[in-house]
């Protein structure tokens, strides 16, 4: 009892909680508004110039622009812009890009994915329009004037076990094909269907146009015609 007593004495200890202060993620590492960034180290980050930079964000922002949902605060359009560029630009994991720019690898993740559906959906099909344009104008300035070009096909699972044979010089394996493109844009001839190891010179020299201009096979060329090509073909036929 005198114990108890000796208890009920001692005054209540009142619990104050301890202050709490919420995580607050650092900042974002945003070069593209750090002018102080000089303009060859910013092509080094993302491969392209501010300028460009800036038209790819603005030509994107629709597909790109989130809204916040109450889920916390989205990326910018920048910031995901800047996301795809890296990670297609140095091909690194989602774990380095979440340490470079300090957001989450699952962020990284889905912010690339953003960035690539986004270039498809609204670039793909205008650039390429774009570019058979200004292809069948230049065409057009020369006199029955092709384009010949190695074309690279991805292949999913390449066939056997010569799989090493199937990768290209980007690293992804591929079907090798050589197109020759009139200037209004329409196939003249195909040929090809070898490993994407292939190098273009070969490809050449197996086609029935490569045989026919080394002599090999009846002329295919129709006179005072041109066939435009890279370095890749030989100059002297």
């Amino acid at each position: 009892m005198w114990q108890w007593q000796q208890l009920q004495q001692i005054p209540e200890q009142i619990y104050v909680p301890a202050g709490r202060t919420a995580f607050k993620r650092p900042n974002h590492w945003e070069p593209w508004n750090e002018d102080r960034i000089p303009a060859v180290r910013f092509i080094e980050y993302f491969r392209i110039s501010r300028v460009d930079f800036k038209w790819l964000c603005k030509e994107l922002r629709g597909e790109l622009q989130q809204d916040a949902l109450g889920r916390g605060e989205p990326l910018t359009v920048e910031a995901q812009v800047a996301v795809g560029l890296y990670q297609v630009g140095h091909g690194a994991t989602y774990v380095n890009i979440g340490h470079v720019f300090n957001i989450g690898k699952e962020t990284a993740e889905k912010a690339s994915a953003r960035f690539v559906k986004a270039v498809l959906r609204v670039l793909s099909i205008r650039l390429v329009r774009e570019l058979l344009s200004r292809m069948s104008w230049k065409l057009m300035q020369l006199c029955n004037a092709c384009d010949i070009s190695i074309q690279h096909v991805p292949l999913a699972v390449p066939p056997h076990d010569k799989w090493k044979g199937y990768i290209n010089q980007k690293n992804w394996s591929s079907i090798v094909f050589q197109c020759v493109v009139d200037g209004d844009g329409n196939f003249c001839n195909v040929s090809g269907g070898g490993p994407g190891s292939m190098h273009n010179t070969r490809v050449f020299r197996r086609s029935f146009i490569g045989q026919s201009l080394l002599g090999f096979a009846p002329p295919m060329i129709p006179p005072r015609a041109m066939l435009v090509g890279d370095a890749g073909y030989p100059g002297a036929l």
